[in-house]
């Protein structure tokens, strides 16, 4: 329970942990990193 909270208030450190590991999911997935979606080719 006091993890929760404590990653409730400060979650920083949880999220370095994850970051290297999102970004490797999204270069592989071939996601923008700003968070915009390209448009399938063929559709306008």
């Amino acid at each position: 329970m006091a993890l929760v909270i404590a990653l409730g208030v400060y979650p920083q450190p949880l999220i370095r942990l994850i970051e290297p590991a999102v970004a490797a999911t999204m270069s592989d997935v071939g996601a923008d990193p700003a968070g915009t979606t390209a448009t399938p080719e063929g559709t306008d």
